[in-house]
This record gives C-alpha cells, structure tokens and sequence, in this order.
C-alpha cells in the first residue's frame, strides 16, 4: 500500500483475521468464478498532502497458497464474495 499513500510513513492500520472466501464477478459482469483462498479486511488511515489524517478506509486483501493475490479499495470492488467464518 505503501506506492499509493501520499505518506506513507504515517499510515495507520487496523488489519481482521484472515477467512476463506469465494469470488465471482458482479452478475452485471458475467458471474464467472474468479478465484478462492482466503481474504483479509484491513482498514487505513493516512495523512493527506495537507498532513490530516483521512480517516480509515476498507480495503481488502486475497491470499493463496500462502502468497498475496491482490489487494483493493472495499468500496470500489464489484466481486461477490461468498464466505466461509469458522
């Protein structure tokens, strides 16, 4: 996240427990499956180039095998995620 915070030095995070999940595309872009492992909520707050901090946005991460897949903004993703709390 670091290449795209104004300052990253002063980035807050609050990082949930990972859980696995299954994506698909938004019925809107087809519904074809996309991927599973597990995914992790994580929230940010960053000073902005006014040095404020922005309050913590949602995003999330998608592990597989151990590795990161991809991360993204919450509000921006158009996948449907099926999940799977234990």
């Amino acid at each position: 996240m670091e290449m795209s915070l104004k300052d990253p030095e002063s980035a807050r995070y609050k990082i949930e427990p990972p859980y696995r999940a299954y994506a698909n595309q938004s019925p809107r872009d087809g519904g074809v499956f996309l991927w599973h492992g597990y995914r992790v909520d994580f929230y940010i707050n960053a000073k902005n180039s006014f040095g404020g901090y922005t309050g913590f946005k949602p995003y999330f991460a998608m592990f597989r095998d151990g590795k990161l897949v991809s991360a993204y903004p919450a509000e921006s993703s158009t996948w449907v995620f099926t999940t799977v709390r234990e």
